[in-house]
């Protein structure tokens, strides 16, 4: 069984370490972490797989960078760039 391609976040996404605006220049680096509830060790296999490819899909469909992603068996650590016209409590419900 062949495992689904994930999409890459990178592809359409300038490479330059700042994103350059029509009057900005910027570098907004978030690093998030996610906990289950009471920290159960429950990101492992599929699950962890699937949380993965929903990362990276939201980011290519939002042009967002994720720079690190490290998914535990408890937590999830993401390194993301953002644009300065996103905020960040709306990128944490996308």
């Amino acid at each position: 069984m062949d495992a689904p391609d994930i999409p890459d976040s990178r592809s359409d996404i300038p490479d330059s370490r700042y994103w350059t605006g029509a009057h900005t220049k910027h570098c907004l680096r978030y690093h998030l972490v996610w906990i289950p509830k009471y920290r159960q060790r429950l990101l492992t296999g599929v699950i962890a797989h699937r949380l993965q490819e929903l990362l990276h899909h939201a980011s290519a469909v939002n042009r967002w960078r994720i720079h690190e992603l490290a998914i535990q068996s408890d937590h999830v650590h993401l390194l993301l760039q953002i644009h300065a016209s996103d905020r960040i409590s709306d990128v944490m419900q996308r």
